[in-house]
């Protein structure tokens, strides 16, 4: 039999659920100040912001939690203006230098941005939501400010000792939303995508239907990444797509007196077409350009053989992800041969 949840313990023993009449719901014009980001995030919500590794998810969560914390635009939307808390579970190290980089380009001296260096573990550690209410109810006290936006950095690794496939993962989600209804903020999930990018987040698929609002990052061939609402509760804002660039910007030397970078987004348009690409794709695409490079020519067994020396998994999962490479590449092959007939 499952434990009854934190929420459940609360309740009153054979108490009635809360409920309304339909026809008691006021039908006037109303006012809506339930967003946080205009069209992308809400107040006392969930999200997750996904994409694969390298593909920039720090770096947008950073200029988000800017634009929150200064109350400007963000990607040309406009914003509520609150404190963001940041738990940096995954690397506090890499998170601050990026926001040393963000404050630097944006010349500030103030940031309401609070990065938690304290490793949070929503599974295995369940009072650790506790504290994190705690944590946001000091830095509200102290500061005199008020937390919008609690970011979770990464899913993984604050739901360390969870199997990410299974229902262990309901605990994780509801501890979340422990955390947003006790601070009244909105809480994001940084994440990642599956092995198969196109099969969007990993994971259980429980964590999608919890959350209110999916964001989806892919990077396009020429380095431009692509931002799309894939999913939004209420409809308002989903399907729209937003562009970034990342900029370097310098943030000090090490110790041989090389100069250390960081990077910062900057907006442009977003990307006609995104191209998800799997990490065994991306493989796939180097074995493409040795076996061209070695022979001038693409042979099905010369691309076999590179891609076989680059992937690290068994014969079968090299087999199984070298043969669904090649019957994609090959599609689009003949799509684009088709498409130039056709142009003729």
């Amino acid at each position: 039999m499952n434990e009854p949840t934190p929420l459940e313990k609360n309740m009153p023993i054979n108490a009635p659920l809360d409920f309304i009449c339909a026809s008691d719901i006021p039908v006037g014009e109303e006012l809506f100040d339930d967003e946080l980001i205009e069209c992308v995030i809400h107040k006392r919500a969930m999200s997750a912001l996904y994409g694969d590794s390298n593909s920039g998810k720090t770096f947008l969560a950073v200029d988000m939690a800017g634009a929150m914390a200064q109350g400007i635009k963000w990607m040309g939307r406009h914003t509520v203006k609150g404190a963001v808390v940041y738990l940096a579970t995954e690397a506090y190290g890499s998170v601050m230098t990026r926001f040393k980089a963000y404050l630097k380009e944006h010349n500030l001296s103030r940031l309401d941005v609070f990065i938690v260096k304290s490793p949070v573990n929503l599974y295995a550690k369940p009072d650790d939501a506790s504290r994190v209410i705690q944590t946001v109810d000091a830095i509200e006290s102290k500061y005199r400010v008020k937390v919008g936006l609690v970011i979770g950095d990464t899913l993984a690794r604050i739901s360390s000792g969870a199997n990410e496939n299974s229902h262990d993962m309901a605990t994780v989600i509801t501890n979340a939303e422990i955390i947003k209804e006790e601070t009244g903020a909105h809480f994001m999930w940084i994440h990642h995508c599956g092995k198969d990018a196109a099969r969007c987040m990993r994971g259980w698929s429980g964590i999608r239907a919890a959350i209110d609002t999916e964001i989806e990052l892919v990077e396009s061939d020429d380095g431009v990444r692509g931002v799309t609402i894939t999913k939004q509760r209420d409809g308002q804002g989903k399907g729209d797509t937003y562009g970034f660039e990342l900029t370097q910007v310098p943030v000090g030397v090490n110790q041989w007196g090389a100069v250390r970078t960081s990077c910062v987004v900057r907006y442009c348009d977003a990307p006609a077409e995104t191209k998800r690409v799997t990490k065994n794709g991306r493989l796939f695409d180097r074995a493409l350009e040795y076996a061209r490079a070695a022979t001038g020519d693409i042979q099905r067994e010369d691309v076999r053989t590179q891609y076989y020396l680059l992937h690290t998994g068994n014969t079968d999962a090299k087999r199984q992800a070298f043969n669904r490479d090649w019957a994609g590449f090959m599609n689009r092959a003949t799509d684009a041969a088709n498409q130039s007939e056709r142009d003729k």
